[in-house]
């Protein structure tokens, strides 16, 4: 009979708060979202809509569209031609802008997203 290999790793670990960061660190990686804000500074908009994925205690990457003119097309293109700022991706859906992002925290459908 062949055996297959399991996607599952084993370790040791020398004492149980280790074992507990790890497997908290592990789960928080494959079950947290990967969040993209495109922003810039001096912008009301982006600190809101960072302001309300921190109080979801989301974590999110960002990258500065007007340091960085690489971000700047690939905000562009992965948006569909939308150059305002803040531009959110939650595992590459586009949600749009600040204004978007709030309407689906009021509509209840973001913290789902975000799980």
């Amino acid at each position: 009979m062949e055996r297959k290999s399991s996607p599952i790793a084993f370790f040791s670990v020398n004492n149980g708060d280790e074992a507990v960061k790890l497997l908290r660190h592990t789960y928080q990686e494959i079950s947290m979202p990967k969040i993209v804000v495109y922003s810039g500074p001096h912008c009301h908009f982006c600190d809101k809509a960072k302001a309300l994925l921190k109080r979801k205690n989301a974590e999110f990457e960002e990258f500065n569209v007007t340091e960085d003119v690489d971000k700047l097309d690939e905000m562009i293109k992965r948006s569909n031609g939308r150059m305002t700022i803040p531009q959110i991706f939650i595992d590459d859906r586009h949600i749009g802008g600040c204004d978007d992002l709030y309407a689906l925290e009021s509509q209840g459908k973001l913290d789902e997203l975000l799980t």
